[in-house]
């Protein structure tokens, strides 16, 4: 039975550490790579940008929750500035999209920081060793539960923190684009199945 019972306290150990927390790695929208054919135009974009720098775990849900973080480039090149949703909208196809706030596209996609407290359910887990007719037993749970259990809440937590940051000072909500300049951003949709996006101005 000891055996069973260590063997079982490490298939749990191997399964909670394969479902760690992960930081967050900056998607950075001026670094991002746009096609030559966007960026001949006043207006470039790319999907699957969380994925691109590392953030598979938020990519997936993306997936799941029918939510899409894109980077958009916009060179304005009238002479009006350009505010989002006052002279300009962006559309997928023939349908207007709605660009979601940063708060709203991080409810979303978020890491759940509350899930990681599972791991204290480790805390009772105990070693057992025998030696002859002699038992003794080290109380590995103490050490894994609540360890595993802070340290993966703190970099769930710091990495929500990270996404909200980067959406929020790379939103296109609210940004006034002046004539000539060039806007770098990250926006939110709701999923478009990766169809083209255009945008309309108007005067």
């Amino acid at each position: 039975m000891t055996i069973f019972r260590n063997a079982f306290i490490f298939s749990v150990v191997i399964i909670l550490f394969t479902s760690c927390a992960t930081s967050y790695k900056p998607i950075i929208p001026e670094s991002v790579r746009f096609s030559a054919e966007e960026n001949s135009s006043n207006f470039s974009y790319r999907f699957d940008v969380l994925r691109e720098a590392g953030n598979r775990k938020l990519s997936r849900k993306e997936e799941r929750k029918l939510v899409r973080v894109v980077a958009v480039k916009l060179v304005n090149n009238t002479g009006q500035t350009l505010k989002y949703g006052y002279n300009f909208k962006i559309y997928s196809e023939n349908a207007e999209i709605e660009v979601l706030s940063a708060s709203r596209t991080v409810s979303y996609i978020r890491q759940s920081v509350p899930s990681y407290l599972l791991y204290l359910a480790l805390t009772p887990a105990k070693l057992t060793f025998t030696s002859g007719y002699k038992q003794s037993s080290f109380p590995l749970g103490l050490i894994l539960g609540p360890g595993l259990a802070g340290i993966n809440m703190a970099i769930s937590g710091t990495a929500n923190k990270n996404l909200r940051t980067e959406l929020e000072t790379s939103t296109i909500i609210d940004k006034e684009i002046k004539p000539g300049e060039t806007f770098y951003g990250l926006i939110g949709i709701y999923d478009n199945h990766f169809m083209p996006l255009t945008i309309k101005i108007s005067n």
